[in-house]
């Protein structure tokens, strides 16, 4: 049992990882968000589809989640005052 909990212990990320791994998940994410927006945008227009266009909105509106995720993690990394 202790072998087991010791390998979890050591695939969990520590600090300075865990912050860079959020940040690089989050940086694709806003990749992804980007292409499906203009794709989602560009095809509604092309093809006169309000749905596809307001999907590309919402699409969009989701850029500022993971901007918020990159802003956030700065301070919920900090250590406690």
């Amino acid at each position: 049992m202790q072998d087991l909990t010791t390998q979890r212990l050591k695939k969990v990320p520590s600090g300075q990882n865990q912050i860079h791994e959020v940040r690089t998940i989050t940086f694709i994410g806003m990749i992804v968000n980007i292409v499906l927006t203009i794709g989602k945008m560009l095809i509604g227009l092309l093809c006169g589809s309000q749905a596809l266009v307001a999907d590309a909105i919402h699409s969009l509106s989701d850029l500022v989640t993971d901007v918020s995720i990159i802003v956030g993690v700065k301070y919920w990394a900090a250590p406690p005052n």
